[in-house]
């Protein structure tokens, strides 16, 4: 249990530190950095997403599993 947590703290806090980084095209006063952003305007939250969502699912089959076993 104590192994689930730290990795849900893990994932959360990369998360948090991810999203308080400035976008691409624009310092973090706001004013744009006058060049195209690195990577255009692919969305990335669709993904990590459905990876959050799935991970939360295995790992709540293999805990039902576990107590079904014993």
């Amino acid at each position: 249990m104590k192994k689930l947590a730290l990795t849900l703290s893990f994932i959360v806090g990369i998360g948090f530190a991810t999203m308080a980084q400035p976008g691409g095209g624009s310092n973090g006063d706001g004013s744009s950095t006058g060049g195209n952003s690195l990577g255009g305007s692919a969305p990335i939250d669709g993904g990590v997403s459905m990876l959050l969502i799935l991970g939360a699912a295995v790992a709540g089959r293999k805990i039902y599993q576990y107590k079904k076993a014993e």
